[in-house]
């Protein structure tokens, strides 16, 4: 009946069976962001150095909006010269604009984080013209034309972590007009997939829609 259940291995679900949701998260632990080192040359004089912040919610969130609305240009062909990361919110997201730009400086006081409205588009951008932030989010956020993943740091975080992620990815990728409630939506199948698993170990449910050739 609806009032009773038993465990079964997933090996033995058979057709109507019917699955229960706990919505009970699980705890996590505490988690950083990993570790950065860089040796300069000798003869470099304009390479700044960043200094890795506390993996806190805000910087949680960052990760999601960066993930979702991100992009580095690490130019490892010509040692990083240029090198920059830049994020571009709508117009009617400003406010996120601002705590991006919040999260980006925490990465070191020297770092020149811009936020403008971007030339003949109805967009607004956050630039950081930075060598040492382009490689270090390249190699442990965001990679351009790699397919996503969500980092072990936020994967096994506790809760505030995981669930401000969450946040940040519903507010570069995400829905929450109207009737619409969508996280995220992505090109990327297992990456949606993970993210469909991080939201059930917040308690929360969540239906996987797939579109295309996937």
């Amino acid at each position: 009946g609806l009032d009773s259940y038993k465990w079964v291995m997933a090996c033995e679900l058979e057709p109507g069976d019917r699955l229960m949701a706990s919505r009970i998260a699980t705890e996590g632990k505490q988690t950083s962001l990993p570790p950065w080192s860089y040796e300069k040359s000798k003869h470099s004089t304009t390479c700044k150095n960043i200094f890795i912040p506390e993996l806190d919610a805000d910087m949680a969130w960052f990760i999601g909006m960066f993930q979702g609305n991100g992009y580095t240009y690490p130019n490892y062909a010509k040692n990083g010269f240029n090198a920059h990361v830049c994020i571009v919110n709508s117009m009617d997201k400003y406010d996120a604009c601002e705590k991006t730009q919040e999260q980006l400086k925490k990465f070191g006081d020297n770092l020149h984080v811009v936020l403008k409205k971007r030339k003949s588009e109805n967009s607004y951008m956050v630039h950081c013209q930075s060598k040492q932030l382009s490689w270090y989010l390249d190699k442990h956020v965001k990679q351009a034309k790699v397919p996503l993943q969500v980092p072990k740091y936020i994967l096994e975080g506790l809760q505030e972590i995981r669930l401000a992620y969450l946040a940040g990815l519903c507010d570069s990728d995400g829905c929450v007009k109207g009737g619409c409630r969508q996280i995220v939506s992505t090109i990327y199948p297992d990456f949606a997939k993970q993210v469909q698993v991080l939201a059930y170990s917040c308690g929360l449910d969540s239906k996987l829609s797939l579109r295309g050739d996937y």
